[in-house]
């Protein structure tokens, strides 16, 4: 009887670790956003390079005027849903704005949003180094 309950045991464990394991459905979690609009005169857009962190990939572009930061997006970031959709969606327009308004990459990580924050600040910073704006 106890060799009986021990297979019976084992088997239930492994079934429960074979359909708890969680595999890739192939679909991409993260935003991506479109290509650039169109830029005003004088102005150029850079794209720093993509980022790998703990909770996924993110990319930043800058457009740059004079020199100086007039926008900033993250065209990639983890948006996987439930609560990284959730805390992204309003970490990622404040980083945006933080970029502007810092006209560089020390800006503060957004609570909760640690990861996505440094990627950030990561792939600002090497479009600001590309652009020559270090």
């Amino acid at each position: 009887m106890g060799r009986i309950s021990f297979a019976l045991l084992s088997t239930v464990a492994v079934l429960v670790l074979l359909f708890g394991y969680r595999t890739s459905t192939g679909e991409s979690t993260e935003q991506v956003q479109a290509a650039p609009a169109p830029v005003a005169d004088g102005a150029r857009t850079v794209t720093g390079p993509a980022v790998t962190t703990s909770r996924g990939v993110v990319q930043v572009r800058i457009t740059l005027q004079d020199n100086k930061i007039s926008a900033a997006e993250a065209v990639r970031f983890p948006n996987e849903p439930g609560r990284h959709r959730e805390i992204n969606s309003r970490a990622v327009p404040l980083l945006n704005e933080a970029a502007v308004l810092a006209q560089g990459a020390d800006i503060d990580a957004v609570t909760g949003a640690t990861a996505t924050s440094e990627g950030y600040r990561d792939s600002l910073q090497a479009a600001l180094d590309e652009a020559g704006l270090t």
